[in-house]
C-alpha cells in the first residue's frame, strides 16, 4: 500500500492493533440495521398434520431434504413434527445461520427475501470472505437479492449490486413478463441509508436486482436514445409495461427520458454479467455514471465465520483502520507524499485518487487482513511514531 517498509510484526501486540481499531462505524453502517433478531424454533404442544405424509417421511429422506430448501421453509417444517424439528435443529447449516447470524435472517424476512435463497447459500456467504465482486476485499456486507458478499466499494461502483423500480429495470433490459416474473422483489424497510450518498426510503416500495435482471436479458437491447418515458406525473397506478415487456404506444404523457434518467439507464446498463474482479475504484469512471442512492436498502452487515471449530466469539465482522482516517487528513490537506498516493493508487485516474481514498477510509479487515494491513499503512505508521512504538 505505501512505498516504505512494512512495520515489524512484533510490534504490533494485540493491544497495538486494537488501539489502530477505528470505533466509530456510523459511516459505514447505513444500511439494514437494528432489526430484532429472528426468534428461535418452538414446537407446539401438538404437531400440525399440514404436511400429511411429509411429516412421517425415514429420517434419511428429512436429512436429504433438509440440506435444499431455504430458512423459512425449515423454519416452518420443523412445526410439522418432533422429526422434523430434530432434522432442521441438529442440521449443521441450519444451526450456524440461526446461531451467528440472526440479524442478517432478520434482514431477509423483512424484505422478502428470506425465501428466496436455500440455506445452503447463505451458509457459504457466511464461511467466505471475500467480495463476490472484486475478489480482492473483504465483503462486510451481504447484498440480500442475490445472497453475494460485497464490500463498500464495490456496493458504490458496481452497478449489478444495485436495485431499481421494477417497471424501469424491466424497460431497460427489455425483459419479458416471464423474465421479469423471475425477478425476487425486494421489499424496502424505511429507514436512512447510504453508501455513496444519504436517501430515505419509504415503506412500499419494492425494488429488483440490476444485475440479476442484466444476466436475464438476451438479444440486442434498445438503444436508450429511442426510449420513451412516461411522465411519473401522469402514471397511472400500476405503472405496467406491455406483455412483451417493451412500453406501450407513445401518448401525451409519454417523453424522451431526461438527463438524470438517461445517465441512470445508461448506469444500468453497465451492469457486467460475471463478477467484474479487481478494485473498481482504481479504474476510469464513466462521466455518465451516478451515485446509487439507494444501495443500503438492498444490504445488511455480514460477519463471516471461519473454520469449521470456530467459536461464536470469533465471528469477524470486520475493522476499520484508524490509520487509514490519518492517511486521509494528510490528503485532503495536500500533505500526502507523492511516492505513498503512487502506491495506494495510478497516478491517472481523473479524480486524483479521490475515490479511492474515500474506499481505503471505508474498508472493512478481516482479523488476520488487519494484522498485515497496519504494517504498511502510512497512517499507522504515523500514528505508532506518536505513541513513540516506530523511530523515525
Amino acid at each position: 500500500m505505501t512505498a516504505l517498509p512494512k512495520i515489524s510484526a512484533s510490534v504490533l501486540t494485540p493491544t497495538l492493533l486494537d488501539k489502530l481499531v477505528e470505533k466509530d462505524e456510523t459511516d459505514i453502517n447505513k444500511v439494514i440495521r437494528d432489526l430484532p433478531p429472528v426468534k428461535p424454533i418452538t414446537l407446539p404442544s401438538r404437531p400440525s398434520d399440514a404436511f400429511g405424509t411429509l411429516a412421517f417421511l425415514p429420517t434419511e429422506i428429512l436429512i436429504a431434504t433438509a440440506s435444499h430448501l431455504d430458512v423459512l421453509t425449515l423454519t416452518r417444517l420443523a412445526q410439522a413434527s418432533m422429526a422434523w424439528k430434530d432434522v432442521v435443529q441438529f442440521n449443521p447449516v441450519y444451526r450456524d445461520l440461526i446461531t451467528h447470524v440472526p440479524e442478517v435472517l432478520a434482514a431477509l424476512a423483512a424484505t422478502g427475501m428470506l425465501a428466496v435463497h436455500p440455506a445452503p447459500a447463505l451458509h457459504h456467504a457466511l464461511r467466505s470472505w471475500r467480495c463476490s465482486s472484486c475478489n480482492v476485499h473483504f465483503g462486510g456486507y451481504l447484498f440480500l437479492p442475490t445472497a453475494e458478499r460485497a464490500c463498500l466499494s464495490c456496493l458504490a461502483e458496481n452497478p449489478a449490486l444495485r436495485v431499481y423500480d421494477p417497471q424501469s429495470v424491466q424497460q431497460c433490459f427489455g425483459l419479458s413478463d416471464s423474465q421479469f416474473a423471475r425477478l425476487p422483489r425486494l421489499r424496502v424497510i424505511r429507514g436512512s441509508y447510504k453508501v455513496g450518498s444519504y436517501a430515505d426510503a419509504r415503506v412500499g416500495k419494492s425494488m429488483v436486482a440490476v444485475g440479476a435482471a442484466r444476466k436475464l436479458s438476451t438479444g440486442q437491447l434498445k438503444p436508450i436514445e429511442d426510449f420513451e418515458w412516461e411522465d411519473p406525473r401522469q402514471l397511472g397506478v400500476s405503472g405496467r409495461t406491455g406483455s412483451s415487456g417493451h412500453h406501450p404506444p407513445p401518448g401525451p404523457n409519454r417523453r424522451p427520458p431526461g438527463a438524470h434518467m438517461t445517465m441512470t439507464l445508461r448506469t444500468m446498463r453497465d451492469a457486467p454479467v460475471k463478477p467484474p474482479g479487481g478494485d473498481l475504484t482504481l479504474r476510469p469512471r464513466p462521466r455518465y455514471r451516478i451515485d446509487d442512492y439507494l444501495a443500503g436498502v438492498a444490504v445488511v452487515r455480514m460477519p463471516y465465520l471461519a473454520g469449521p471449530q470456530h467459536r461464536p466469539a470469533d465471528l469477524d465482522s470486520g475493522r476499520l483502520c484508524r490509520g487509514c482516517l490519518v492517511t486521509q487528513t494528510h490528503y485532503r490537506s495536500g500533505k500526502l507524499p507523492g511516492a505513498v498516493a503512487a502506491a495506494m493508487w495510478p497516478s491517472d485516474l481523473v479524480d486524483g485518487g479521490k475515490r479511492a481514498m474515500e474506499a481505503i477510509t471505508t474498508r472493512l479487515w478481516t482479523r488476520d487482513g488487519f494484522a498485515e494491513h497496519v504494517r504498511e499503512c502510512y497512517g499507522a505508521r504515523l500514528l505508532l511514531r506518536q505513541w513513540g512504538v516506530v523511530e523515525e
